[in-house]
């Protein structure tokens, strides 16, 4: 939400705008099919990208580090550990 919220700030402010491309009306139908199937595959690769960084991160941050550090310097200072890891990296 905060991270919304900037965005909203920006785009008030003249910064940032959100639009489709621009399409002039005389474009043909093959040409206005390929601008909507390129800004729908952004959308997609987008979509996929975000949730496997996501879903790399937990498995990262929330399983194997901190049970590697839990090993050598015990399950207390692996949460801590992991849990700076995870907001330095953010």
């Amino acid at each position: 939400m905060f991270i919304f919220s900037i965005h909203a700030v920006n785009a008030f402010l003249g910064c940032a705008s959100f639009a489709w491309p621009h399409i002039p009306p005389s474009l043909d139908v093959i040409t206005w099919l390929k601008v909507c199937g390129q800004m729908s595959l952004l959308i997609v690769q987008g979509t996929v990208m975000a949730s496997v960084i996501s879903l790399v991160e937990e498995l990262l941050f929330r399983s194997w580090l901190p049970q590697e550090i839990e090993v050598d310097l015990g399950y207390h200072y692996g949460i801590l550990i992991s849990g700076l890891a995870f907001s330095f990296l953010q």
